[in-house]
């Protein structure tokens, strides 16, 4: 199962160097290439971030996370953040901010797409296209069995071009009942 967040921000959470999982440790070592005694910041989902409390300037270094991980920053701000973060944490807890900045933009933008799925599918059942479809059920298995190669000699199993042929069918259907 994929995880997705429903989070609007990461949820950062201060800990100290004792306090550290198993999984974080690792996730230290052999991810970020670092060990427990240079531990400024992780992560343990792509929705949650781990501080080192004992750092001097945590209070600051944690502002500057939550400013990062606010994904309509523009780039040259960030940048001057990412530089913040050096000067206060060193260079690779900024390279970690960069890379857990990464994985989080990619998990809003999937929890995004996926909202916008659900409305859809909602839309969908509200206009009854599921069941309208059903109709045309021995139509699109043939149609995705074409682009999956069954019907050739050597099949290709191409289920990308069977989806894409039942995908063009139906943009077709609703063209035609347009206009």
């Amino acid at each position: 199962m994929q995880k997705i967040t429903d989070k609007e921000k990461p949820e950062i959470i201060l800990i100290g160097r004792d306090e550290l999982t198993a999984i974080d440790l690792f996730k230290l070592n052999h991810v970020y290439k670092t060990d427990r005694g240079k531990f400024v910041i992780s992560s343990r989902d792509a929705d949650v971030i781990i501080l080192n409390r004992d750092m001097e300037a945590i209070d600051e270094i944690k502002e500057i996370v939550e400013k990062i991980m606010d994904l309509s920053l523009t780039w040259s701000k960030r940048e001057k953040l990412y530089a913040r973060m050096e000067e206060l944490a060193g260079r690779k807890a900024e390279n970690i901010l960069m890379d857990i900045w990464f994985v989080w933009r990619d998990t809003r933008k999937l929890a995004d797409r996926k909202a916008e799925a659900e409305q859809l599918v909602e839309l969908f059942r509200k206009e009854r296209i599921l069941q309208k479809a059903k109709k045309e059920k021995e139509t699109l298995k043939i149609l995705h069995n074409l682009g999956f190669g069954v019907y050739e000699k050597d099949s290709s199993c191409n289920r990308e071009r069977g989806n894409a042929y039942c995908f063009a069918y139906g943009y077709l259907k609703a063209l035609q009942d347009r206009g």
